[in-house]
């Protein structure tokens, strides 16, 4: 694609992205703060509703002191004065008080006045348990621990909610002791709630749970989320109109009642307009500024991009390196005009060293392998050679020494000597004990000579497979895994005992892999290095080194080195076949750059595997199985 299809690319989709952006921004941040202000402002009309009815309720209150703090009252509950009876427990007063309900008790619970009103018509009431007489002796609206006791709240009645409030009967010095209680009640009527609907100007109904069968379905079907819910519920299910109900409880705390209100959605509506109007004029500002970004970036980017990219193509398909871009820009696009022709300037300077160069370090790498590769093979002929120190130093050759000075100074005696001395009768048994020592000494310096010249013999065929490897030739041919791993651990048998390493070795019969059987060797030497230097520090118990072999998936062959070592972390083990990479204080990261890079020239692969810091470590080879058909190739 052009430069100049993803410029135009990339402001449409800038602009898109810009419109997505938009569109989160209204969805999630906008609009949502229009529903919590239209959501603030339902709760707020609720909280007004309630305070409301808590006002009636606490102007109820106020009257029910008023009269029970009244010595009149006080002294009629125990005289029964009747001129108290005329003046005040009259159908006028409850008028009067704007009350349905007045009731006296004295001291024992019983019932000295009752009278239940209709208001609007002067007519008795009936309003249940009020009317029944449920109200008597211990009720809970009859009990008064202290002489500032009050309860108040909403009754439910078979005439309708009504409020009630019920006082303890004092002096008018509000002293005691109680002498009964005084109830009044006022009906939660039409003309109360029209009353309050006046006063907070909020389209405000009232639904009565008892007998939910009554209510309508609209409200019904909320009731359960009210119950079970926060006892506020916002409907914003009707597009012009938010209904906000809440629940109100009776004189027991449980739920009476339902509020409704009816709120205009006028904030969320000012909201979607307003967010209309910023889309509009978002798009309008989107599509002006891409056209005009679009032709700035042709003529001041574009253009000079595609003419730099024109001067660089002529310069790689003509290899001209003495060609130079002209240019007067003094902005960013001239100075980099600039920056290529002067790397065109170093390019053409630098051309000649760099073949010098990486032919150097091409040398430079095959020298580093070699000396790795011979190092390893060197530290375990330094041990086979310093055990062969140790052993001829301690050699017996004094006691040897001492018996000749002793037949020496005999002479002519020594058969007498061998015959009648006790140290000469001792002579045969001492030269069978050095006998019987040289002979088995013979053998384990023979063997450890015989270790030694093979890890020589190793160092000359490493040196010699660099040189086949520089002179591009290799044979590959089909080896035993049994005599590969048997002359490996051969070659570190001395360093192993020397370290107190102990290796187990658990292979499969007959098995033989395609491989070069000197690069195989050296890695597999390089493994056991590894794994004895990762186990320096363990206890002597847990020096183990694991190697197993058996078949794998399809025509391979998998052979395991495992130690009980410090491990490998799981931030190491993709960086440890690099070269140069080490986790070693003294080590120089070749070993397993050499040994992934000679498996993988033979068509196998190295990997490693651990689970973790001081669990040990597992590298695995990975090779080509020797089929019957295949015996040798070149």
């Amino acid at each position: 694609m052009s430069i100049h299809r993803k410029v135009t690319a990339l402001l449409l989709l800038m602009m898109l992205v810009v419109g997505l952006a938009h569109t989160i921004v209204e969805k999630l941040i906008i609009m949502p703060s229009f529903y919590e202000l239209e959501r603030e402002h339902a709760q707020d009309s609720i909280r007004r509703a309630q305070e409301a009815l808590q006002g009636e309720i606490d102007h109820l209150g106020v009257a029910c002191r008023d009269w029970a703090s009244w010595d009149d009252t006080y002294d009629y509950v125990v005289s029964r004065d009747r001129s108290y009876e005329v003046a005040n427990l009259q159908p006028t007063s409850c008028l009067n008080l704007e009350i349905n309900a007045q009731f006296l008790f004295d001291a024992e619970g019983r019932q000295i006045h009752g009278l239940l009103i209709d208001t609007a018509s002067g007519a008795p009431l009936t309003a249940e348990p009020l009317s029944n007489g449920a109200i008597l002796g211990p009720h809970p609206l009859l009990v008064h621990r202290t002489l500032e006791s009050m309860h108040a709240g909403i009754l439910m009645t078979s005439a309708g909610p009504m409020i009630l409030c019920s006082r303890p009967i004092l002096t008018s010095e509000r002293q005691g002791p109680a002498r009964g209680t005084l109830l009044f009640g006022r009906m939660l009527d039409a003309r109360l709630w029209e009353r309050i609907r006046n006063q907070l100007r909020l389209d405000l109904q009232i639904f009565a749970l008892q007998g939910a069968a009554g209510l309508p379905a609209s409200e019904a079907a909320f009731v359960p989320l009210l119950k079970t819910g926060s006892r506020d519920h916002l409907d914003g299910s009707h597009s012009d109109t938010l209904h906000a109900r809440t629940l109100v409880s009776d004189l027991d705390g449980h739920p009476a009642l339902v509020l409704r209100i009816g709120l205009p959605r006028s904030i969320v509506l000012r909201g979607e307009a307003t967010a209309r109007y910023a889309t509009l004029l978002l798009a309008l500002i989107g599509v002006t500024a891409g056209v005009a970004l679009r032709i700035l970036l042709q003529r001041i980017v574009v253009s000079p991009l595609v003419r730099l990219r024109a001067h660089a193509h002529e310069i790689g398909s003509h290899a001209n390196l003495g060609a130079r871009l002209a240019t007067r820009r003094r902005d960013e696009i001239g100075a980099l005009a600039a920056e290529f022709n002067l790397m065109i300037e170093r390019l053409s300077a630098s051309q000649s060293r760099l073949l010098e160069t990486s032919h150097r370090a091409g040398m430079a790498e095959l020298a580093r392998g070699v000396l790795h590769n011979v190092g390893n093979v060197l530290n375990s002929s330094l041990v086979s050679a310093s055990w062969l120190k140790d052993r001829v130093d301690g050699n017996r050759l004094d006691a040897l020494e001492r018996l000749a000075v002793i037949l020496d100074e005999q002479g002519k005696n020594l058969g007498q000597f061998m015959m009648e001395d006790p140290r000469g009768k001792k002579v045969p048994e001492l030269v069978a004990a050095l006998s019987k020592y040289w002979s088995t000494e013979r053998v384990r310096l023979s063997e450890e000579l015989t270790r030694l010249r093979s890890s020589l013999v190793h160092v000359s065929d490493i040196v010699a497979g660099q040189q086949t490897y520089a002179n591009s030739a290799s044979v590959i041919e089909e080896i035993s895994v049994d005599s590969l791993v048997s002359e490996a651990l051969s070659l570190m048998d001395s360093s192993l005992r020397r370290h107190d390493v102990r290796p187990v070795v658990r292979l499969e019969p007959d098995l033989r892999v395609l491989g070069e059987r000197r690069k195989l060797l050296q890695v597999l030497v390089n493994l056991l290095v590894n794994a004895k230097e990762a186990m320096h520090e363990m206890p002597a118990t847990v020096r183990i080194i694991e190697i197993h072999a058996g078949r794998g998936t399809k025509d391979r062959i998998e052979i395991k080195v495992v130690d009980h070592g410090n491990g490998i972390a799981a931030d190491v083990l993709p960086r440890l076949f690099t070269m140069g990479f080490t986790t070693k204080a003294k080590g120089n990261g070749i070993g397993l750059h050499f040994s992934a890079l000679a498996l993988k020239d033979m068509g196998g692969a190295l990997r490693a595997e651990s689970d973790g810091a001081g669990r040990g470590a597992t590298f695995a080879l990975d090779l080509p199985r020797a089929l019957a058909q295949k015996v040798t190739q070149s």
